[in-house]
């Protein structure tokens, strides 16, 4: 009986909320979305008793896009671009949501818990494509760092073994200097875009120096599989009818439906990187070229 007054009367409350603020909020479907003037949010599931909860914090996110993010803001066509300053920005928005309404930090909080239970939060591996694990370190390690998601630090350990034995020392270095910058550096998304830039920037740089002889070379395990797991992550990003893009396998818009394939993938292919690599140039070095075929547009 509880569950059923929950279920007819949690779509009348989250859209009274929603009146209160001058945003529509509908309750359907199996997605958490905004499109920057209303919020979509899953339908009620009667067997998950964390529903509610759960509902709550993904209101509280995508009510943070509305308040604080930028729908004009154009990302341009690379898949790894996007994903980057989505992952700064998602943080940068639930900090200042926090310093506005204390209460959300927990309820955010439980969203991610929930995630992680789900599989929706993973540690990245060596064997991965090097985008996904870049990616999966900045999304990972913010949250645990700036948003004291706790639940995150032994995925954010294991995903830093990985990025250690794929990139060059130099990079992940600088890589967490750029990242110290979260989150009192940033007063918009396009400083988020901004640092994102500056990453990839940074990475091809590292990437293109030649490797001392003492330093093993980057190489990916298995790149075949490695690039069929990165172009499925990168079709697990799904973007609202304003541009403004989410990643369904590690986004907190996507906590109850992990394993559901989204309704917008992206097309960027991701080509097997080269095998031969003598550290000499971009052309040969298999981290570089893959990233940067990472970021070709379709």
């Amino acid at each position: 009986m509880k569950n059923k007054t929950l279920q007819h009367a949690f779509p009348i409350v989250a859209a009274a909320i929603g009146n209160r603020f001058g945003i529509k909020v509908s309750v359907g479907g199996d997605q958490a979305y905004t499109t920057g003037t209303a919020i979509q949010l899953p339908a009620y599931d009667g067997d998950d008793p964390d529903y509610q909860e759960v509902a709550w914090g993904l209101l509280a996110h995508e009510a943070a896009h509305i308040r604080y993010s930028d729908f004009t803001l154009a990302y341009g066509d690379s898949v790894l671009h996007r994903r980057l300053c989505g992952a700064i920005e998602d943080v940068r928005i639930e900090h200042e949501l926090a310093k506005d309404f204390p209460g959300t930090r927990l309820t955010l909080r439980a969203v991610i818990e929930k995630m992680i239970a789900n599989g929706g939060f993973t540690a990245c591996s060596s064997a991965e494509h090097p985008a996904n694990i870049l990616y999966g370190y900045v999304l990972k390690s913010l949250r645990a760092r700036v948003l004291g998601q706790a639940a995150l630090k032994p995925l954010v350990d294991l995903t830093e073994t990985a990025l250690n034995a794929c990139f060059p020392k130099g990079a992940v270095i600088r890589l967490k200097g750029l990242l110290s910058e979260v989150p009192d550096g940033l007063t918009s998304e396009s400083d988020c875009l901004h640092l994102a830039d500056r990453i990839l920037t940074m990475i091809q740089q590292e990437c293109e120096q030649p490797r001392q002889s003492n330093q093993p070379a980057p190489a990916l395990d298995n790149p075949s599989s490695a690039d069929a797991e990165a172009k499925q992550a990168n079709d697990s990003t799904t973007a609202d009818e304003s541009g403004h893009a989410d990643a369904e396998d590690d986004d907190i818009t996507q906590a109850t439906q992990a394993d559901d394939e989204p309704s917008q993938p992206a097309e960027d292919p991701i080509a097997n990187p080269d095998g031969d690599d003598d550290g000499d140039s971009p052309d040969h070095n298999p981290v570089l070229a893959a990233l940067l075929t990472a970021e070709e547009g379709d």
